[in-house]
């Protein structure tokens, strides 16, 4: 364990992980959060709350719920203040320590922000991340990757262009709730691909109502067509359909 700074330090990676949770950037595995149990009540103890779990549901459901709960009274400005103030106890091991926590800022998060800028925004995305950033460095935590995702393709790639202006954390691209094919396809490369192509950017998810291995398989082929990564698989090339044709091109390429 560490010392007492680290106490902030795990329940903000706590907080982000239930925004992974909630939103269903992590699915419910009953063996997986059955082991999670521990290591997240000794979180809590850390920071001085006491909870017990009986089963991986009782941990899902609590991690899910957290951020909503803790925003409710105020509970992680407390918490923050508490360890600042010299609060002991037992805190987080050192793997959590070098966990890779994503910032993740959505219309839902943004909160009294929407009433500072009147609806989602650049400007409005791109300050709510950073005061989450805010809160991990006050604790010394710098092993950050940001994300300011919006369904919105247009205002997605103004948040991460002003965001690439202010920080050097790595970033973390997509288009959230981009929706099912062929449209959420289309609405994600337009947004990750332009921004790749400015140099922002170091991973990416397309988020689509599918298959996750088809979100895996398109992300990479994107990928490779623009020649960020080896190919690995055919690239086809062929004619579009039109009266110069002499065979039916659809079906040749099919």
């Amino acid at each position: 364990y560490a010392d007492e700074s680290t106490a902030v330090q795990g329940e903000e990676v706590l907080a982000l992980f239930s925004d992974a949770v909630a939103t269903g950037d992590i699915k419910y595995n009953e063996n997986i959060f059955t082991k999670l149990g521990d290591g997240v009540r000794r979180i809590l103890e850390g920071v001085g709350l006491k909870k017990k779990f009986n089963t991986g549901r009782d941990v899902y459901n609590f991690i899910k719920d957290y951020n909503k709960d803790i925003s409710k009274g105020g509970l992680r400005q407390s918490i923050i203040q508490g360890a600042k103030e010299g609060f002991e106890g037992k805190l987080v091991k050192d793997a959590e320590k070098q966990a890779e926590s994503v910032i993740k800022e959505s219309r839902s998060n943004l909160k009294g922000l929407l009433e500072k800028y009147g609806d989602a925004s650049p400007e409005a995305l791109v300050e709510s991340a950073l005061n989450e950033v805010k809160y991990l460095e006050e604790v010394n935590f710098f092993n950050i990757k940001i994300s300011v995702k919006h369904s919105n393709v247009p205002l997605m790639i103004e948040s991460y262009r002003l965001l690439a202006e202010k920080v050097d954390y790595p970033l973390h691209l997509g288009v959230t709730e981009a929706g099912p094919l062929p449209g959420g396809l289309i609405k994600s490369t337009a947004g990750i691909a332009t921004l790749l192509s400015e140099g922002i950017g170091d991973t990416i998810r397309m988020s689509l109502t599918t298959d996750p291995i088809e979100e895996a398989k398109h992300g990479r082929q994107l990928l490779e067509y623009l020649g960020l990564r080896d190919r690995k698989s055919l690239d086809l090339i062929a004619c579009p359909s039109c009266g110069r044709a002499e065979v039916d091109v659809i079906k040749v390429a099919s």
